[in-house]
């Protein structure tokens, strides 16, 4: 399929000890993660809750020639990365911290700007490679909009960031709220596109969800609702307004939410518009002008339901292809090639086109 459509993965995680992360670190920081003895909690926020893997029924990244030893996904190495490129046919690929994806839950604003300071530099060191294609996301503590401006000043001119990241479950206030405008005032200076991406702790320690007793209940939910709750936010306190050129991605929460969204927030629109004197058109005009992960893409019984949302939400314009590997529910490129109902433009737009035109890759 790559030589076909130059398929862009906007959203693959990689997996590693925390630990790798200290010798990027400023002390106390440095001396706590590197001694961290692996038990009990994760450096990062207090760790994930839950049994997500089924007591190991479900493996995560297993690759299609070797079930038995590819269980623990892309580590953090070039090398790895780029086996998993060729396995899965990617031209391009934007790498995600996973256990940053944990950043959102931090109180503590000194170890949230400590860690995504180290986070940078590992990526930058250990990880990014545009020449092949490896970018990686800048995650950027939304705890502390000053300390982020700072961070983006300082490494957002590196070639090997293409955008930065935001985790949508945590922000108090919600990010359309002018206490983040550091942070979007430094990305819009340095072309990097803003990725709001859900995060997700288990059923025993989530902020959306919280009550649901299982996995499979609260996981359905809990990505939604964080990126729902921020796109609101950023669409009806005017942040495309006060920052026109900068573009959003709201990530890992599939399809089906968007158009609820849009008429939703049209109708109290309509009714309330003093209430949002910013805006200068409908919510959902909005909305289709930012863009959004398929990841992960529901599959219904009549594809006909799909193909209205594609229609409702001008996926050939709004979407980019996303896989979330190695995660349990990550998305294969196919389920896009395999849509019936687009043309092959639409594809080519989808799989590739779309995010080379919003995220900051080196020029061909």
């Amino acid at each position: 399929m790559a030589s076909k459509y130059r398929i862009v993965d906007v959203d693959a995680h990689y997996h590693d000890d925390p630990r790798a992360v200290h010798k990027y670190l400023e002390e106390p920081w440095k001396s706590r993660i590197r001694d961290w003895s692996g038990k009990y909690f994760l450096p990062v926020s207090g760790g994930s809750v839950g049994d997500p893997l089924m007591g190991g029924r479900i493996r995560i990244g297993a690759h299609k020639n070797d079930m038995s030893k590819r269980t623990l996904g892309i580590s953090s190495t070039r090398e790895s990365i780029r086996e998993t490129m060729e396995f899965l046919d990617f031209e391009t690929i934007v790498m995600v911290p996973t256990y940053m994806l944990h950043c959102g839950r931090i109180n503590d604003k000194g170890r949230a700007v400590a860690l995504a300071n180290g986070h940078a530099d590992y990526m930058l060191e250990e990880m990014a490679d545009p020449e092949h294609g490896i970018y990686c996301a800048l995650p950027v503590p939304s705890q502390d909009p000053e300390e982020a401006r700072k961070l983006i000043e300082r490494v957002g001119a590196e070639p090997g960031f293409c955008g930065i990241i935001i985790v949508t479950n945590g922000p108090n206030p919600p990010l359309g709220d002018r206490y983040y405008d550091p942070i979007y005032d430094a990305a819009e200076r340095f072309h990097l596109p803003c990725i709001l991406h859900s995060g997700f702790a288990g059923p025993d320690d989530n902020t959306y969800a919280k009550g649901l007793e299982k996995w499979v209940e609260s996981h359905s939910l809990d990505f939604v609702f964080s990126n729902m709750i921020q796109l609101t936010s950023v669409v009806m306190q005017g942040v495309k307004e006060r920052f026109p050129t900068l573009d959003f991605i709201f990530q890992e929460s599939g399809v089906f939410y968007i158009p609820q969204m849009m008429y939703r927030l049209d109708n109290e629109y309509m009714r309330r518009r003093a209430e949002v004197p910013l805006l200068k058109k409908l919510p959902s005009e909005y909305i289709k002008d930012f863009y959004y992960g398929t990841q992960p893409l529901e599959l219904p019984g009549n594809m006909n339901h799909l193909k209205m949302v594609f229609e409702m939400i001008d996926a050939p314009n709004t979407l980019m292809y996303a896989s979330d590997y190695p995660h349990y529910d990550w998305d294969h490129p196919t389920c896009i090639e395999r849509l019936t109902f687009l043309s092959e433009e639409d594809k080519f737009k989808i799989l590739g086109e779309n995010a080379r035109k919003v995220l900051r890759f080196k020029e061909e």
